[in-house]
């Protein structure tokens, strides 16, 4: 026993326990925040964010959690076209549309600086871009994204500032701040500035912070080939009237750079610069930050305006939000329930960890300032399904242990290293795979991918360190020492080691063709009937109105759907008896434009009230471009794929000392197995969405193939850790026994991993609402799916395998088929 608690310092237990309480702080530091600092007590709106040291803890919401912005942009065609927006100029040497195609990248770095990670910028027509940023209001939604915000370089030109002068107008086209004319910093006395239609703001590839050769905080600037050529001409220029008077340089010796209308900087040029140039000017560090950021964020081939923007609601409504945290906690409880009642002792142990490792988790999310959407809650779910996994592999070990006759204190430590490699082996393979989709994934991939790994991540060390010292502590204050406590005990186990009490690889072709029964109708059903595309993936069309008699949501629903039924609407309540209408592109039942029949509908039923400003009908109409299409798709699969890649060469450099059979088998088997699991679930959703609408294929359902994946390859990781293991020991075993018995021994824990995180699932069905309905089944699918798999193909591929090889060469028996190995401790 001794051996066992060095193995736990008490250095380690005081390090959990002083991360556990630092988590427990800031997920409970808003209600400190809200009593104390700011004295705003619920149910009061925070006016703030709560800060700790000047960095912000909190939870950011996705659009479809909290709602936000979204901005309907369009590039400027010319001077007051479109009108109203403020547009000066077209694009220059380019189409209208080739300027939005170059445009798009650059709003979306904007949005990535807003912090929105979840945030949506996709082309909507020829000339618009559709932007969507969840918590960020309208007016900061304008001014970040929404406005042009373009670069501009200038030289100075004799004649004073004067909006009336034509000539002053075509100088500076038209880009002026009436505030700045009279400061002689900006507009030294008598000159103007002239724009260099030369030097275009999508030249500038980098601006960022750093020092002079004096330590002094400048701006450093970088130019592309292009820029840096007529960069060099300007500054070569203007350093020629410096040199005429260093101690006071004339006008002539100062550039200008414009963001937009206004003039950021007005610096005397010391030196000529090509390619990089730094500006001085005593700086602070935030000035310097300013300016570099709004140098950046002015690298736009054209100017831009907002020519629409709404409000938006939040897609899945407060209510469902609240259904689903409630669906959450009971499924929650129902796990702890299990966890206690089939694994006793431990299992309340287990729990414990839980909730250290809930707490650990969303504390990180606040810190590091995850942006919480559906799709990252599902990674969320299944991170937890995962730490209760390293839970149950290391109780059902140590409840072997103890069956083999060890006391409970060697039985646990013996557990818990027996267990680490499937544990270890496991969570860096979804580790791997999160990181690919965090990498090069979309913003949907990526905020599930980030939620998942963050999770996987800390349940590792939960289940490693918190659970470990959890039993230390209980067992050095002499708490569960019975074995009772953790199994029932039978003393024939001893005499008689079990080899299965089912015999899966006899039966293996049984289950191959059950697969295929599956596989084959749905190959069929995506190949003659395709997927039934959500509206992410078709566009559509989104209306917004305002009813003046009261009404639920079912009622708009049933009304809305007596004429556009064949258009799949979906309806969201939102405040105020306002109502939120999104469909498929087409035409209405009797052949009439959707929108107009949708507002005839709802007038006559509950009348529509008329906007006083402009006497019409408050309802706004919208149609969305294709947010997802085909290049989700693509890049869904391209990142299984290269994920799959990567964890296969884990894999087979993690089994590789194991000589019975290649390691590179175990990579392929897996492999395959992740297919058979993406083509079950694409497979009956196709069928499903050609019979009821259940079945559409939106970002949820990529959202779901991801997390069924991410499952899958942690569930097959388990049992081929238990095969490798049991490999290593001595002759009592064939080979397909040896499969055999490490897949029933380890049928407990899948089944039971599955459970609880079915347990979430069923809850969320139950008590989560109709909207999301669809989401939840693709995953429920996709869970079962894998456990299956993980159960009944994965493993018995590998004796299929064997056997083939044996055949191919000249039936000799399988390499490792008569060597036989004694029973796995």
């Amino acid at each position: 026993m001794a051996d066992f608690f060095l193995r736990v310092t008490r250095v380690r237990v005081v390090i959990v326990v002083l991360i556990v309480l630092g988590a427990l702080f800031i997920d409970g530091y808003s209600i400190f925040y809200r009593y104390v600092v700011v004295h705003q007590p619920f149910p009061q709106r925070l006016t703030s964010i709560p800060t700790i040291a000047g960095h912000q803890v909190t939870f950011v919401k996705g659009l479809d959690l909290v709602g936000g912005t979204e901005l309907v942009v369009e590039v400027c065609h010319g001077f007051n076209d479109p009108p109203s927006v403020g547009c000066r100029n077209g694009p220059k040497g380019q189409t209208v549309t080739e300027a939005r195609d170059k445009t798009i990248p650059l709003l979306t770095a904007r949005v990535n600086g807003l912090g929105v990670t979840e945030g949506k910028v996709s082309a909507q027509g020829s000339d618009q871009i559709l932007i969507q940023l969840p918590g960020v209001g309208p007016e900061q939604a304008k001014a970040t994204v929404g406005t042009t915000s373009k670069l501009h370089f200038a030289t100075a030109v004799r004649g004073a500032p004067n909006p009336g002068d034509p000539q002053f107008l075509a100088d500076q086209e038209r880009l002026y701040d009436i505030n700045q004319l009279g400061n002689p910093t900006l507009y030294p006395a008598g000159y103007h500035w002239k724009i260099d239609d030369a030097l275009d703001a999508s030249d500038v590839t980098n601006a960022d912070v750093g020092v002079d050769s004096t330590g002094a905080i400048a701006v450093n600037i970088t130019f592309n080939d292009a820029g840096a050529t007529e960069w060099n001409k300007i500054t070569t220029a203007a350093y020629a009237f410096t040199q005429q008077s260093p101690t006071n340089p004339p006008a002539q010796a100062h550039v200008a750079i414009f963001l937009d209308k206004s003039i950021i900087t007005a610096p005397v040029v010391q030196q000529p610069s090509s390619n990089n140039t730094q500006i001085t000017g005593g700086f602070t560090s935030a000035q310097a930050q300013t300016l570099a950021s709004d140098i950046s964020a002015g690298a736009l081939p054209a100017e831009i305006g907002s020519v629409q923007t709404n409000v938006v609601s939040a897609t899945l409504g407060q209510q469902t939000v609240q259904r689903s945290l409630i669906a959450g906690a009971v499924g929650l409880l129902i796990i702890v329930l299990f966890m206690i009642g089939y694994y006793r002792f431990p299992g309340l142990l287990a729990c414990i960890a839980l909730v250290a490792y809930g707490a650990i988790v969303l504390a990180l999310f606040k810190v590091i300032g995850v942006t919480i959407s559906l799709a990252a809650l599902a990674g969320f779910v299944l991170s937890v399904g995962m730490a209760v996994d390293a839970n149950v592999l290391i109780f059902e070990r140590t409840r072997d242990e103890l069956r083999h006759g060890r006391s409970v204190a060697p039985a646990v430590d013996t557990g818990f290293r027996r267990a680490f490699p499937a544990i270890r082996d496991s969570n860096v393979s979804t580790i791997i795979a999160c990181l690919v989709l965090a990498i090069l994934g979309t913003d949907v991939v990526r905020g599930f991918a980030i939620t998942l790994g963050i999770g996987v991540a800390v349940s590792f060390f939960s289940a490693v360190t918190v659970t470990r010292a959890l039993l230390a502590a209980a067992l050095r204050l002499r708490l569960g020492r019975s074995p009772t406590l953790y199994t029932q005990i039978h003393e024939e186990y001893e005499e008689k080691p079990p080899r299965g009490r089912f015999d899966i690889v006899r039966s293996r072709n049984w289950y191959f063709a059950g697969s295929l029964a599956i596989i084959i109708p749905g190959i069929l059903a995506i190949i003659f009937w395709g997927f039934r595309l959500g509206l992410d993936f078709r566009g559509g069309y989104k209306v917004d109105v305002a009813l003046v008699h009261p009404t639920t949501q079912a009622q708009v629903d049933t009304t809305v759907r007596s004429v556009i039924g064949n258009l799949e609407p979906q309806i969201q309540a939102q405040a105020a008896n306002r109502y939120e209408i999104s469909f498929l592109p087409g035409t209405a039942d009797r052949g009439s434009d959707p929108v107009v029949a949708v507002q005839n509908a709802l007038n006559t039923a509950y009348a529509i009230p008329t906007d006083p400003k402009t006497h019409n009908p408050d309802i706004q109409e919208q149609f969305i471009g294709p947010s997802v299409a085909a290049d989700l798709v693509r890049s869904a699969i391209i990142l299984i794929l290269v994920a799959s890649a990567l964890i296969a060469i884990y894999l087979a450099l993690a089994f590789r000392r194991q000589r019975a059979i290649s390691a590179w088998r175990f990579s392929a088997c897996a492999f395959f197995k992740l297919l058979h699991d993406v083509f079950v679930l694409a497979g009956i959703w196709a069928i499903l969405g050609h019979f009821t609408s259940l079945g559409e294929v939106d970002t949820l359902f990529v959202t779901a193939i991801l997390t069924s994946v991410a499952f899958s390859i942690h569930d097959t990781i388990v049992v081929f850790d238990r095969v490798r293991e049991n490999l290593k020991f001595g002759p009592r075993l064939t080979f397909d026994q040896v499969i055999n018995l490490s897949t029933v021994q380890t049928m407990t824990r899948s089944l039971n991993t599955s459970l609880t995180v079915v347990f979430v699932l069923l809850a969320l069905v139950l008590f989560g609402g109709a909207t999301i309905t669809g989401f939840v089944l693709a995953l429920l699918i996709g869970i079962v799916t894998g456990t299956y798999s993980s159960i009944f193909n994965a493993s018995t591929l590998l004796v299929a395998w064997q056997k083939a090889s044996a055949m191919r060469s000249g039936g000799a028996p399988p390499p490792g088929s008569q060597r036989r190995v004694a029973r796995a401790a």
